[in-house]
């Protein structure tokens, strides 16, 4: 019953995740009223707002990750940038913060962030280049925006990109209903305390019913900064958390990463899995040898610095495995029947052999080896890219 449908036990533990519940009021304001998901270190619930009358997203954070997450001060300086900037910038493409509180449970204290709604990318499936481009403009000008105030995400991927959702009450109550299981129900010998949940609520995908409606003025946001760290508020360190799209110079080399570059390899390979087929795969890419030559797929040689590691790498496997070897080639990549397998969808999409080759050049800017040589995300506004998908 377990696994990916509910939290595990052992997260509700003294320093762990806030038993919550429907129905529940926080600060005298907020009132729970569906379940959006869960991680090891947060919970994330949809709640009404009694004063402003709209639907918001309240992230619960574990009580021991609560006291060194840089998550709502970094979110609180960007909503301070953003003051006095023209409606519809480039800001509008990070999720807003609206209120955070402390609240108690038996397990600790813990910061509660309130936030804009946001459907993560693992529902929208895009069906025409015209979306896919709308997506790429909106991140890229996200991250540019970021990175002008010195903040890097460090750990972006599809998950934590999505379009914002203003919910309105007629909506609501077409959301399937929750399952709910009372503690006692769950066949577990662990004895109830205050520091479990009551009842467990299995999340469904509340934003499928926006998945399939054609909205042209979709705003996608960036979100989640639970890992990102800002530069301009003193921070140096990065999260141990290793990123979902971890680039070569902490995969191969361990170097100590310039923090916005992490972000723009991430991009270059979202991208390049939105139009094509997923880059450094761990299923197929498992050694370090595999992974060296998929980098040689991408540039002729490593940076001169990485040379003895990648032919260490490449001499670490009996020359048999190269048969087994699949890696990129950038000459076999259609240019007539482009399709999308990032969100599972496998529908052509109607492209042309100029959008596929700057596509290319987009992504081989965003995939530089070396992180110093890798664009910046502001100077890709006016790429042919992104100016083929409009």
């Amino acid at each position: 019953m377990f696994g990916d449908e509910f939290e595990l036990f052992e997260c509700y533990r003294p320093g762990g995740l806030h038993p919550v519940h429907l129905g529940e009021i926080y600060k005298a304001r907020y009132e729970i009223v569906y379940k959006l998901g869960w991680g090891t270190h947060a919970t994330i619930w949809m709640a009404r707002d009694l004063v402003s009358e709209r639907f918001v997203c309240l992230k619960f954070i574990a009580a021991n990750a609560s006291r060194d997450s840089r998550e709502e001060r970094i979110l609180r300086f960007l909503e301070e940038r953003k003051t006095g900037l023209s409606p519809g910038g480039d800001q509008c493409h990070v999720i807003e913060l609206y209120d955070s509180f402390e609240s108690t449970s038996a397990n600790g204290t813990h910061l509660v962030i309130v936030q804009n709604l946001v459907a993560p990318l693992r529902v929208w499936r895009p069906s025409k280049k015209e979306e896919l481009g709308l997506l790429a403009r909106h991140l890229i000008h996200g991250l540019a925006f970021l990175h002008s105030n010195g903040v890097a995400h460090i750990d972006l991927h599809a998950s934590n990109i999505g379009y914002k959702v203003q919910l309105t009450e007629e909506d609501f109550g077409t959301l399937p209903k929750l399952e709910e299981y009372a503690f006692k129900d769950l066949n577990t010998d662990v004895k109830w305390t205050s520091q479990f949940p009551r009842c467990w609520y299995k999340h469904e995908d509340w934003d499928e019913m926006h998945a399939e409606r054609d909205t042209p003025d979709k705003c996608f946001q960036i979100f989640d900064f639970g890992h990102a760290t800002a530069s301009s508020l003193g921070d140096a360190s990065v999260s141990p958390l290793l990123p979902f799209h971890e680039p070569p110079e902490m995969r191969l080399a361990k170097e100590r990463p310039i923090h916005h570059k992490v972000d723009l390899w991430a991009v270059g390979c979202l991208v390049f899995a939105w139009e094509f087929h997923d880059l450094f795969d761990r299923m197929f890419v498992r050694t370090k040898r595999d992974y060296v030559r998929q980098l040689l797929c991408i540039e002729d040689s490593l940076p001169e610095r990485w040379q003895d590691l990648g032919d260490a790498a490449l001499a670490s496997v009996p020359p048999a495995r190269d048969q087994q070897f699949a890696g990129l080639s950038w000459a076999e990549i259609p240019c007539c029947n482009c399709t999308i397998f990032g969100f599972g969808s496998q529908e052509p999409l109607e492209t042309r052999t100029d959008h596929v080759n700057a596509c290319k050049d987009f992504v081989l800017k965003l995939l530089a080896l070396d992180p110093a040589r890798r664009s910046e995300a502001s100077d890709l506004f006016a790429h042919p890219y992104l100016q083929s998908l409009e």
